[in-house]
């Protein structure tokens, strides 16, 4: 018989590197400063569902962080996609604490 040991981890949202050294790495002046933020990367795409006589035309945002997959409620009605409850609730938690 196999036991499996549950553990818990917690996750780090976003590191940022402070600086890059370019070239030869001496002290030439040849530094990036990464940004601390970027555009969001957008998709324009066309989506069929039960409901449409023709493909909708929307933008899709590309989020390659997230866990989960969201699609707008008025969306999911307008395409006329199937909804499922889960079998048990989804915990999600956020970076941001408080009223920020």
């Amino acid at each position: 018989m196999s036991t499996t040991k549950k553990t818990t981890t917690a996750s780090i949202n976003v590191v940022m590197p402070s600086s890059a050294v370019l070239g030869n790495g001496t002290d030439s002046g040849d530094e990036c400063i990464a940004p601390f933020k970027t555009p969001h990367f957008l998709w324009d795409c066309q989506l069929d569902g039960p409901s449409l006589s023709s493909s909708l035309c929307v933008q899709a945002l590309i989020d390659h962080g997230s866990h989960v997959v969201l699609i707008d409620e008025k969306l999911v009605d307008r395409l006329g996609l199937r909804r499922c409850r889960f079998s048990k609730p989804e915990e999600v938690s956020v970076a941001l604490q408080g009223d920020s």
